[in-house]
């Protein structure tokens, strides 16, 4: 990674680091000047002044975004979060990485402009407003801070755009493609009773990769796993359907591949980190990874041999960043700690 990528995901670290005070600081501002307004110096309100319904100042630019059809459109609804594509980007936003600055580029339509995924966190009706407020924030600053502690270890993850940790926005890099799940056969998430044509079974099945591109993109998994995990980031989800194939474009351009096969520069994505934490616990990081074998198992049947791939490509990356040898007073490595401890889950969950 260039080290003008790494000094850029550090401040932007930093600004989330402080976003919490900064917080704090304008809710007593807010708190001291309603106290000190009298009562009197409030207007009434006039609700036959106008006939014409008037939208309410202080909506956040960004809820105002998400509601416009013109440039917004939802493509995903969770229990938590809201999925949006929007074609519009703050001039003044900081990204990373920083390969796209639309500070040094003029207007353009909203129609030229690249897509940002927008993941709304909405309030929870069932939750106390403050306590609905606080949760919301700090799963917000969690998540972003979780994808750029994995970009600056090398781990390829969606580019944050921009946070909004107030209204539970995040605005991500969209990442074009198919998902792992459905480069294995297992069809797109939530289409599992779906019935297909004739022509969308055989087009599914020519998409499906064969034994040799699977085992590429296994491999290609364990490296994403193992360097995110030596930077101590948990994702708390790992499925297949959380992992998209990006390629690349200068090489599927050429001809040198087939048009589904696994390309030598193309990369696994990592996405969707709302369950992500920080741990450099051995037994967290083998929890990960069991929820992984469970996905496989239930998504891919007969995938076991897939799986044990996964294990040995996150095996020999773990050992080389920390090394194979052990330290001195008989100290085990950080992959044999992680196998004993995903052995021993496994033997108790039995």
């Amino acid at each position: 990674m260039k080290k003008g990528e790494v000094s850029t995901a550090s401040s932007l670290l930093q600004q989330l680091e402080g976003v919490s005070l900064r917080r704090k600081k304008s809710n007593a501002s807010i708190k001291s000047s309603s106290k000190a307004a009298p009562p009197e110096a409030i207007p009434e309100e006039t609700p036959q002044s106008s006939p014409v319904p008037v939208k309410s100042t202080t909506q956040a630019p960004l809820l105002s975004l998400l509601s416009d059809p013109e440039i917004t459109k939802m493509i995903k609804q969770g229990a938590e979060a809201k999925v949006y594509i929007s074609r519009f980007l703050p001039p003044s936003v900081v990204t990373f990485p920083p390969s796209f600055k639309p500070g040094s580029i003029p207007y353009q339509a909203p129609s030229s402009l690249p897509p940002l995924l927008l993941k709304h966190r909405f309030p929870k009706t069932y939750r106390h407003p403050t306590l609905s407020s606080s949760i919301t924030s700090s799963r917000t600053i969690m998540e972003a801070r979780a994808l750029l502690r994995c970009a600056r270890a090398g781990v390829a993850v969606p580019g944050v755009r921009l946070v909004d940790e107030r209204e539970g926005i995040l605005g991500l890099e969209l990442i074009e493609g198919k998902s792992v799940r459905e480069w294995l056969g297992g069809g797109a998430e939530g289409e599992e009773d779906k019935l297909l044509t004739e022509e969308e079974e055989r087009q599914a099945e020519e998409d499906v990769l064969d034994e040799k591109d699977q085992i590429r993109l296994m491999d290609l998994i364990g490296t994403s796993l193992a360097r995110m995990h030596e930077a101590d980031i948990i994702h708390g989800d790992l499925t297949t359907s959380n992992m998209m194939l990006r390629r690349n474009p200068s090489v599927a351009g050429q001809g040198t591949i087939s048009e589904n096969g696994v390309g030598p520069n193309d990369e696994v994505v990592l996405i969707d980190f709302g369950l992500s934490s920080v741990s450099s616990l051995a037994e967290d990081k083998a929890v990960d990874l069991y929820v992984l074998e469970r996905a496989f198992a239930s998504t891919h049947p007969h995938s076991e041999g897939l799986y044990k791939r996964i294990l040995e490509s996150y095996a020999e990356e773990t050992i080389r960043r920390s090394g194979s040898a052990k330290k001195k007073g008989s100290r085990v490595d950080k992959w044999e700690e992680i196998r004993r401890r995903l052995e021993e889950g496994l033997i108790w969950l039995e």
